[in-house]
């Protein structure tokens, strides 16, 4: 849809909670009995947390698209590690796209094209000249979107396990994409 039923902001602490439900929604491992999966939201809230409070970064954003005052999609964009800044080979090059999730009832009416638009408006803002993102070889939907919004695949990364087994990630490959700014 050209207009849309949500709107998109910078994430505020009021979103933590919902977001950490958000995201453990989905992305964890399904069958987690209801005390592991507390545990995960819980650890989630507070990486959430610590990323909304950016005390050594000056480049990080996380976005929410919200319809009817609830959360229905969040996304990050990462663009501080100098090491890694514009670089293709870097484990996580950046400035990078990540986290970026849907609830399931919103998927493929726009909203995740829409927060994709507000990372690559802010990483310009940035003066940066390429977007990067990292996504599971077998998201077909994600790579579809993001094949949509010009994304193009520069290479792949092994993923490292998380530390706390939230998401299956270990032995997994990650294809990096990456949108090439125009040079009108």
């Amino acid at each position: 849809p050209t207009t849309s039923a949500w709107s998109v902001r910078l994430a505020e602490r009021r979103d933590i909670l919902p977001l950490a439900r958000l995201l453990h929604d989905a992305f964890a491992l399904p069958g987690r009995s209801p005390l592991d999966a507390a545990w995960t939201m819980g650890r989630l809230a507070i990486d959430i947390e610590t990323r909304l409070t950016p005390w050594d970064w000056q480049r990080h954003a996380q976005f929410v698209a919200e319809t009817d005052g609830e959360l229905v999609a969040f996304c990050e964009l990462w663009g501080e590690d100098v090491v890694s800044l514009g670089k293709e080979g870097a484990p996580t090059p950046q400035p990078c796209l990540f986290n970026l999730c849907v609830r399931a009832d919103q998927r493929r009416r726009g909203v995740g094209a829409e927060l994709i638009r507000e990372c690559e408006a802010l990483s310009r803002a940035w003066k940066q000249r390429t977007l990067f993102l990292k996504v599971r070889a077998d998201n077909d939907g994600a790579e579809r979107l993001y094949a949509r919004a010009g994304f193009e695949s520069v290479a792949v990364r092994e993923a490292a396990a998380t530390a706390f087994g939230s998401v299956r990630t270990s032995g997994v490959a990650f294809p990096v994409l990456a949108k090439f700014a125009r040079h009108d």
